[in-house]
This record gives structure tokens, sequence and C-alpha cells, in this order.
């Protein structure tokens, strides 16, 4: 019972931390969009996590834990990927954004004009 208790608090922390991280990722301009599109894989990944429990028991019983298991440890993984926001400014515009992210290639374009 107190794991089942702790499970769904954590599981309710995380969901509340979709919303707020989400919302400072995006700029200003596209933030309703990539809240929408968070929320609505959020919404196809629980649809997809109660078809395995489902389906799955019947033919490997122990498939759904090993998914799942599996899913956390790549969210958890992606999720130290993306950058921190704590004290920094949010954009309001995606030119903004695009202008502040380095593009891969950039600097190898820099070095060829030092040369």
């Amino acid at each position: 019972m107190t794991l089942a208790l702790l499970g769904k608090m954590t599981l309710n922390a995380a969901f509340q931390i979709l919303f707020l991280y989400t919302g400072e990722l995006f700029p200003t301009e596209v933030r309703t969009w990539g809240m929408g599109n968070a929320s609505m894989m959020a919404r196809i990944g629980s649809v997809l996590a109660a078809f395995l429990v489902s389906v799955l028991p019947s033919s490997w019983s122990i498939a759904p834990p090993i998914i799942f298991g599996c899913s956390c440890l790549i969210a958890c993984w992606v999720t130290s990927l993306l950058p921190e926001t704590r004290g920094a400014a949010l954009y309001d515009t995606v030119l903004a954004f695009e202008a502040a992210q380095p593009v891969k290639g950039d600097e190898e374009k820099a070095d060829e004009g030092v040369r």
C-alpha cells in the first residue's frame, strides 16, 4: 500500500512538472502548440500503457514491467539532455530562440574563416 501511494505521488509530481517545464522550453509564439503536443503524447502513453498491461501478460507476464522500466530510464536520460532554465530568459519568438541556439556545423565554418 505504501509503495502504491508513493508511486502515485511520484507520477502526479512528474505530470505537474510536465506542465511547468514544457512551458519554459518553448518560445511564447509556439508555447501552446508545444504544451498541447506534450500533453497529447502523455495521453497516448497512458493509452499504450493500459494496452500493454491488458495484452502482454497473457503472452509474457514480465514484459510490462520491463517495458515500463526501460521507458522510464530512457525518459530520464532524454530529460537530462534538456537545457537548464533556472535564471534564464524565456524567449518570446522562434527567431530569438533560433538565434540563441548554436547550429551544428557553425563551429566548423567559423574555424574555416580563421585559417
